[in-house]
């Protein structure tokens, strides 16, 4: 993403979506495809490594995972490190977050940001994991039901954001 054009019309985008969240992943496929991006989906909730070998095999300028939470709330994951953030992965994380949290209200810093998964880790594209409700919380599912079309949106137009409107560069935080 740091090199390439500026533009998602042809990018390729490898989309990972547990069965329990196919419906917001068929979303977001439809509108990435709809913008012009190349979408390769898996909804079968396969392990990390495999995936991002396969995301890696497919050659993507962009992995993205949508999948339940291990806590309450809303977040947008990419790599960092102590020692190394992926700034193409900060990004687009960051552009998706500016999308989504006008449907969701503000997510909170401290539960978003790099985290160090083997997803992310693993893939030699711009990495993001979003994590739109928290596994087996009601409130949060019937939420997420109730929006599901405008929040696949959001996170399709972040998608684009983070490509054709990069943010400046800006300093790791540790």
């Amino acid at each position: 993403l740091r090199t390439a054009s500026r533009d998602l019309v042809g990018r390729r985008v490898f989309l990972a979506t547990p069965p329990e969240l196919a419906g917001l992943g068929a979303v977001v496929e439809r509108h990435l495809a709809g913008m012009g991006a190349g979408v390769v989906s898996r909804f079968d909730g396969a392990e990390d490594s495999a995936l991002a070998d396969e995301a890696n095999r497919f050659e993507a300028a962009l992995f993205l995972a949508l999948r339940p939470g291990d806590r309450p709330g809303t977040r947008v994951c990419y790599f960092e490190s102590q020692r190394y953030r992926s700034e193409a992965g900060y990004r687009m994380a960051a552009a998706i977050s500016a999308e989504i949290e006008p449907l969701i209200g503000p997510l909170d810093p401290v539960n978003t940001g790099g985290r160090m998964r083997a997803v992310l880790r693993e893939t030699r594209m711009a990495a993001v994991v979003i994590e739109p409700v928290a596994e087996h919380d009601a409130a949060d599912t019937a939420r997420l039901v109730q929006h599901l079309e405008a929040l696949g949106l959001a996170v399709a137009r972040g998608v684009r954001r983070g490509v054709e409107e990069p943010l400046p560069d800006t300093p790791a935080e540790h």
